[in-house]
Formats: C-alpha cells, structure tokens, sequence
C-alpha cells in the first residue's frame, strides 16, 4: 500500500516547483546573464546559473527526502543530479531551442528523477502526526533495527543531512550578487530559490521526524519567508544585508535542528549551541572552500561548455550555491550530538499517545 505522507506531499510539490522555477530561469531569464557580442564578463555576470543551480540542488535534495533517504535515492540522485546540471550547460549552450522541446526535456527528467528513486510504498512513519519509529528507537534502542527494516530504508540520519544542507545553500543563495545589482530579477530570483531550498529543509526536517508540533512549524514557515524581506528591503549588497543574510542561516539551522527531534525537550540552551556551532561551522569551512574554487576557478570549465565568453583574468569564475553540499554534511556531523537527542522522552511520547499540538 502506496504511503503518502503530508510532508512528503509537500517535498513532491517543491521538487515540481523547483523544475518549474528552473526551466523558467533556462527559457526567459538566461539572456539577462549573458554578455552581448562586445561584451566581457567579470565577477558575478553568471549570477543566473547560480540560481538555476540552487533550484535544481533544491529539486534533487527534495527528491532524495520524499524517498526516505535511501541509498537507492542517493545513487539514482548522484547520477540524475549529473544529468541535470549537463541539460543545465547544453541548454545555456543552445539556447535558441523551442520553448516546447525545453518543456520536453524537462518533463522527461523530472520523471526520470522522482521514479529512479524508487516505490515510495513502506517508507518512513504512516503520518506525520504522532511518535516517529525514531522517537520509539530513543526508547528501545533495540527497534531501532527493527524500525529500520519495517521502514523500507527509510533513513532519518541522511534526511537530517539533506534538511541541513537545504538549509546552508537557502543562505548561500539569499546573498547572490551581480555585477551591477540592479536586476530586479535577481532581487525576485535569489528571494524565490532561497525560499524553495528553505521550505525544503522544513519539509525534510518534519519527514525525518515523523511528526512535528503545530507551534514549531508556523515560526519555521515564517523564517523560510525571510530572502524576501532581505532582498527587497536591501537590494543592493551592503554589510547590513550580509549579516542579516548570515543570521539567517543560522536561525533556519536552528529550526531544522528542532524539528528534526519534536518528541524531546525543545531548552534553550540546546538552541544557544545549534546556533553557536553554527555560526562558527559555518565560515570556518565555506571561507577555504571558496578560497580553493577562486584559486580552482571551477566556474571556468562550465562558462567554457556553454559557450559563454570568459570571466576577465582580474576576476574570479567560481560555483557558490554547490559548496553548501560540503559546508552543510560538515555542519550536520558537527551537530550530531544535538539531532539524536538521547534524554529522556516525555510521558506523553513514552505511553504512546500523540505528542501535544
């Protein structure tokens, strides 16, 4: 019997507006980002593929959380993702292409993405109301295996991972710049990406619990919301963007960090330490991975295949939004200790009855 969750309802939903938002960004924005024929390129010209990046990472992590994490999803994501960012470059590449063959292609992908991931039948909690087979775990540690098994694969460890990486790349798109800044599109378009990779790690969050408290998920769903407020209160880049841009971050991880275990006591000092280990992680791993993309160039092979013309020697061709697969599977083994929460659980969650609203 075919299981369909609310949270995995909404992470099929995210993935489809993720493709939609992408295939968007290929058919109507991509001239924005491109010199014309006396043009050159410098820093940040190729802020679109940035954003058309973020929305197919936010298709694929949402991808790999609606089918439990499985290492079938991870493989069969490893090798989509691949095919994705190709279409991605030979798209950019031919972009005189009709509108129907862009939708096509497509369609015929998002298809192929969400069905190599295998039956999502026996995967994870029947609801997401309720204790979660990893609530019980905490209590028998012996189910753990047993929950395992019963589930189909489905694997809250690697989901929690996706939630935190979700939540690290909303950042790192939320303070997409572009040479001059004064795209309105790129106001609208950071905003949108950053909104869907945080309303993945939501959604992926409250699907490795299995369940979730109503107080907790309003305030989430409201920070998701917050690139919009960014964006549009300061669309130019200033230090006051940066920081609210970097706070942003670590709220978002913290929020995913607490609806990752809903059955444990939600104490302050526990979201004092997310947000401390967070807010430390965080720089401490993305400055040298970005020192090595500016010394790598690794936007430079993919400016090349798509027949853009290059970034200017004084400048740097670099990928940002795909250093947060690094920066956040770091980030969540740091925060390891905080996501499997091995106090004891509340009486309500030990006798078995739904944990309150």
């Amino acid at each position: 019997m075919v299981r369909v969750t609310p949270s995995r309802l909404a992470l099929l939903t995210l993935a489809v507006v993720s493709a939609a938002a992408w295939v968007y960004g290929v058919i109507e924005l991509q001239p924005l980002s491109e010199p014309g024929p006396d043009g050159y390129a410098e820093n940040n010209t190729y802020w679109l593929r940035e954003l058309r990046w973020g929305a197919l990472l936010a298709l694929v992590l949402a991808a790999i959380a609606q089918a439990g994490g499985t290492r079938q999803a991870l493989r069969a994501m490893t090798v989509a993702g691949a095919l994705w960012l190709t279409t991605d470059v030979a798209l950019d590449r031919y972009d005189h292409l009709p509108h129907a063959t862009t939708l096509a292609i497509t369609a015929v992908l998002f298809y192929c993405t969400v069905a190599s991931t295998g039956p999502i039948a026996n995967l994870g909690p029947t609801t997401d109301a309720g204790p979660s087979a990893s609530a019980t775990a905490n209590i028998n540690p012996s189910a753990n295996a047993t929950a395992k098994a019963g589930a189909g694969g489905w694997r809250p460890g690697v989901l929690r991972a996706v939630a935190v990486v979700a939540a690290v790349a909303s950042g790192l798109v939320a303070g997409v710049e572009s040479p001059t800044d004064t795209e309105p599109e790129l106001t609208s378009g950071a905003a949108t990406v950053a909104f869907l990779l945080a309303l993945v790690a939501v959604a992926t969050a409250v699907h490795a619990a299995g369940s979730f408290r109503q107080r907790m998920l309003a305030p989430a769903l409201l920070v998701a919301a917050v690139p919009w407020l960014i964006r549009f209160a300061s669309p130019q880049p200033t230090t006051g963007r940066a920081f609210a841009t970097f706070a942003y971050l670590v709220v978002l991880v913290v929020i995913v960090v607490a609806l990752s275990r809903p059955h444990t006591r939600q104490r302050l000092r526990d979201h004092a330490a997310a947000a401390a280990i967070t807010a430390v992680m965080v720089p401490l791993v993305l400055l040298p991975l970005t020192l090595l993309s500016i010394v790598w160039q690794t936007g430079k092979p993919f400016t090349a295949f798509a027949g853009n013309p290059p970034i200017n020697t004084a400048d740097e061709d670099i990928l940002l939004v795909i250093l947060a697969v690094p920066v956040g599977l770091v980030l969540h083994k740091a925060l390891q200790g905080l996501l499997p929460d091995k106090r004891p659980l509340p009486a309500d969650v030990r006798s078995g009855a739904p944990s309150p609203g």
